[in-house]
Formats: structure tokens, C-alpha cells, sequence
């Protein structure tokens, strides 16, 4: 899932180039946002959080929560 998400963030920064019969744009990843990695991400800020006894990624965790 990261390495998708990294790979659309290639792709809307013009960083990689798309292959001629893929369409993706800023849609794409706003979809794959909102329905996968939004989701995802709280679950596991949450689960940190928890389960850390490090001040730091606890905190890290709890911004990423707030993103």
C-alpha cells in the first residue's frame, strides 16, 4: 500500500513517467486516499500510540492521526 501511495506521489510531482495506457492524476490519489490509506493510517497511528513507550513515537503517531 506505501509503495503505491509513493508511487502516486511520483506521479503527481512529474516524477515518473506514466505508462501510455494508465490514466492517473491527482483524482487517483485523492481516491486512494479517502478509501485506503486515510483508513489505514489511523489504525496504525492508534496502534502506536498504544503500544509505544517511546515519547517520540507516540507523538509522531499522534500527528499523523491528526493528518
Amino acid at each position: 500500500m506505501l509503495e503505491f501511495l509513493q508511487y502516486l506521489c511520483q506521479v503527481c510531482a512529474d516524477a515518473v513517467v506514466v505508462p501510455e495506457n494508465v490514466s492517473i492524476n491527482e483524482e487517483t490519489y485523492q481516491q486512494f486516499y479517502d478509501h485506503f490509506f486515510s483508513a489505514f493510517s489511523k489504525n496504525l497511528a492508534r496502534a502506536v500510540q498504544e503500544q509505544s513507550e517511546i515519547g517520540f513515537y507516540k507523538a509522531a503517531a499522534r500527528v499523523l492521526e491528526l493528518v
